[in-house]
């Protein structure tokens, strides 16, 4: 009788467990992290859109060199891309806003991918492209 009973509650409680979720929702179905902001939530939204545009943009590059990308249809989603790109950028720098302290100081963008740099970058991190030196 005790372990029909042990069995019972086991069987219940691992029940409302997996079930827990379909009843009642999750942060995971909103896409959301528990304690972000609507801001962190947008920066998120903009900083991904940018890197899926941006390494899009590098397929695409690829793809013309090795031939699979005629020049009119490289020239039409480098174009688009290029564009969704800078969008998603400048709406990061709305949202980012002024530098409150000079950590986050910006020292430029890489020429050929536009990934952000440090002052003591030689190389770009994202793409490998030597770097200028910034004189301040």
């Amino acid at each position: 009788m005790l372990i029909t009973i042990i069995g019972g509650a086991i069987v219940l409680v691992a029940a409302t467990f997996i079930s827990w979720p379909l009843l009642f929702g999750s942060a995971a179905d909103t896409g959301a992290i528990p304690g972000e902001t609507p801001d962190e939530e947008a920066f998120l939204s903009l900083a991904k859109q940018r890197d899926n545009a941006l390494s899009s943009l590098r397929d695409a590059e690829m793809d013309h060199a090795t031939g699979k990308l005629s020049e009119m249809d490289y020239e039409t989603i480098r174009n688009e891309l290029e564009t969704e790109a800078m969008e998603a950028i400048r709406k990061l720098d709305v949202l980012e806003g002024p530098s409150e302290t000079g950590e986050d100081a910006d020292f430029g963008f890489c020429p050929a991918c536009g990934a952000r740099r440090n002052e003591t970058d030689a190389f770009c991190g994202q793409c490998g492209l030597q770097l200028p030196a910034i004189s301040i």
